[in-house]
């Protein structure tokens, strides 16, 4: 994550996390979650992420994201409150990952 995030200009940033955060939650929200569940989504988002399964603090984080996410669709039902809030949050911690290893760097 280091590299990839200080590789990235803030636009192209911001691009990468509006995609990711529509296509995820087009896929796990619209379709599996509408399918099989808020459970099963869920844990499928956390698995999908599995470059965290040997940090399993972030993966817990991820799992708690996902199920907010979930729950949030559920009292919404609507699938762009959904996403902007994924993007939201991938946004923020991508930005505050960029600018901490960016100072690193500098020091």
């Amino acid at each position: 994550n280091k590299r990839f995030f200080t590789s990235l200009s803030v636009p192209e940033m911001t691009i990468l996390c509006i995609l990711i955060a529509l296509s995820e939650e087009l896929f796990f929200r619209g379709f599996i979650q509408a399918k099989f569940g808020i459970i099963i989504a869920s844990v499928l988002f956390a698995f999908v992420h599995f470059r965290y399964v040997k940090k399993p603090i972030l993966l817990t984080v991820v799992l708690i994201e996902s199920f907010f996410l979930g729950y949030l669709y559920l009292i919404t039902s609507n699938i762009v409150v959904v996403f902007i809030a994924h993007f939201i949050l991938d946004y923020v911690l991508g930005m505050y990952m960029k600018l901490s290893l960016e100072s690193e760097e500098e020091e």
